[in-house]
């Protein structure tokens, strides 16, 4: 009889992961951490993990969560947070410098206010974004310069390029349906918020060519062009 795994994968929102914990066994969810990612490396490099504790939540059980953000960086996994966490649990986590996502975090505001300035920063990004790079942050992005056909962008808030925008891009990935894209020029392959997706490899008349806002009308993706 094989012995039970200490994670279950499920999908997420596209690009992120969701990784159910079911083990505190931190040596066990290594190996089996990368014997996953050995078997599927392009599928987990440089992904967004969520780390879902609900086979644990109500055990209470404390993971090590310093080791956990460890292994998951040594695979070249990005934790994005955790998620379905006990009080205990969630405590222990935002102090291993985990973040709280969804509806976890809102119940955390509920019994504790973070201050202002634990606040996702900003990340600003200076150079071009060339075909085949990746550009990821949890807060919003700012980028000074082009991004070209064949590269990516991804962030948690808004994405705002004040540059021609190639290539695809990709706001509110943790579900952030208020996220927002504006560009300069607008010559995206690809454009979504908060998991919804548009692909302009066809667009409509007048959906090219100059400055563009895309944001969330209900459950419709919306560009207005100027």
């Amino acid at each position: 009889m094989s012995e039970p795994r200490p994670f279950e994968l499920r999908a997420g929102m596209q690009l992120m992961q969701r990784l159910l914990l079911c083990d505190t066994d931190v040596e066990s969810f290594r190996r089996a951490l990368e014997e996953t990612v050995t078997q599927a490396p392009g599928m987990f490099q440089g992904a967004l993990v969520a780390l879902d504790l609900a086979p644990l939540q109500e055990t209470e059980a404390l993971p090590d969560f310093v080791a956990l953000d460890a292994a998951l960086r040594e695979a070249g996994i990005i934790p994005a947070g955790i998620s379905n966490a006990g009080p205990t649990q969630a405590e222990a986590a935002q102090t291993a410098g985990w973040k709280l996502l969804g509806g976890q975090r809102e119940r955390a505001v509920e019994e504790a206010p973070k201050p202002e300035s634990d606040r996702t920063p900003v990340r600003v990004v200076s150079q071009p974004v060339r075909s085949g790079q990746q550009i990821h942050t949890l807060g919003d992005l700012i980028l000074l310069a082009p991004v070209s056909a064949g590269a990516e962008v991804l962030a948690g808030g808004s994405i705002y390029v004040h540059a021609p925008l190639r290539g695809r891009a990709l706001a509110g990935i943790l579900g952030d349906d208020t996220a927002t894209i504006s560009c300069a020029v607008l010559h995206a392959e690809l454009v979504s918020v908060a998991g919804h997706y548009r692909t302009l490899e066809e667009p409509e008349a007048g959906q090219r060519g100059g400055p563009a806002y895309i944001h969330l009308d209900g459950e419709q993706l919306r560009i207005e062009t100027v």
